[in-house]
């Protein structure tokens, strides 16, 4: 009879130690997830003061005539892309913070842990790059002018061609805006980008067009 409280006394406190080895296991990866998310809220918060900025700067610019419709929708399609990135972000913190603090939440949910641990390095591991491309779009906000012309000047009446003897004319009206793309343009040689002119023409013979940096377009 002694032997077999013995034996059952050692089977339990081997469960017991089993138990408790198994909750600090758990235990100490919470605290890694923890730690995770601590950083990850330190990119969040400098992903939305950047997006807000330029969010604020592109309104300014707007009130002022700085920019037109078309600048500023491009601008609001490209911040509200990085808004939607940055809701994911903010899914996978709020989810992993809970899990941290959670025991049970972490235990019986560990696909989706791994899952959201995913978000969190893929967000942070592209953060430099995106910071790049927000300076990008900042950068052209300032950089943006508005320049007026006469189109009389360059074609006559219902003319779509330059003739030649204006061609000097508007080579001196052109060539500014677009030595100053390209000196814009290389300045970001690391983000792969395309640029595109528009001219706006009024049927009043004027015509207007902007420093092309807000309407410089990029891929990713």
């Amino acid at each position: 009879m002694r032997q077999y409280l013995q034996f059952y006394e050692s089977k339990r406190l081997l469960l017991i130690t089993l138990t408790i080895f198994g909750f600090s296991c758990v235990q100490q990866k919470q605290v890694a997830v923890k730690k995770k998310v601590e950083s990850a809220v330190v990119v969040k918060k400098t992903d939305a003061n950047k997006l807000l900025a330029v969010a604020a700067k592109k309104d300014r610019k707007y009130e002022q005539g700085a920019i037109d419709t078309v600048i500023k929708r491009n601008i609001e399609e490209k911040l509200y892309k990085y808004t939607r990135q940055q809701d994911s972000f903010s899914i996978a913190i709020a989810f992993l913070e809970r899990a941290s603090k959670d025991k049970f939440l972490y235990k019986n949910n560990p696909e989706l842990v791994k899952l959201q641990l995913k978000v969190l390095k893929s967000f942070k591991d592209g953060f430099d790059a995106r910071v790049k491309r927000i300076a990008m779009i900042d950068t052209s906000l300032d950089w943006t002018m508005l320049h007026e012309f006469n189109l009389a000047a360059f074609f006559g009446p219902g003319k779509y061609e330059i003739p030649a003897d204006k061609l000097q004319a508007a080579e001196r009206a052109f060539t500014p805006i677009l030595d100053s793309l390209v000196l814009f343009y290389n300045r970001f040689t690391d983000i792969n980008r395309e640029a595109t002119l528009i001219i706006r023409g009024f049927a009043d013979q004027r015509s207007r067009y902007r420093s092309l940096f807000a309407k410089t377009n990029y891929r990713g």
